[in-house]
């Protein structure tokens, strides 16, 4: 086990929570792959268990993610009958709350 660099501690612990290269970019400010590929040649032990970590969260996510939408769904109902401003208004997109979602657990 050798000793890595806070960028590689930081992009592999990014990795193990379940966010995309793109968004460990974004988040960075850096090209995480190369970054990535160093920690993969330093230590195999590591990014094993930051795959296995990266499953585990993946699948709270998604655990997560339905019972949001579910929620979101629920509140939609209440305004499904309303008047087209109310609408226009209250009710929120899937997808928006879906993104939203991403974003709000990736932080």
């Amino acid at each position: 086990m050798k000793k890595l660099t806070q960028l590689q501690y930081e992009v592999i612990f990014l990795y193990s929570r379940g966010l995309t290269f793109k968004e460990i970019d974004t988040a960075l400010a850096t090209t995480s792959r190369g970054v990535y590929s160093q920690v993969v040649a330093k230590d195999k032990g590591r990014v094993t268990r930051a795959k296995t970590s990266r499953q585990i969260n993946l699948n709270n996510y998604k655990q997560e993610l339905n019972k949001k939408l579910d929620e979101v769904k629920i509140h939609n109902k209440h305004f499904r009958n309303s008047t087209q401003w109310i609408k226009e208004n209250y009710v929120v997109s899937l997808k928006v709350s879906q993104r939203s979602f991403r974003q709000f657990k990736s932080l």
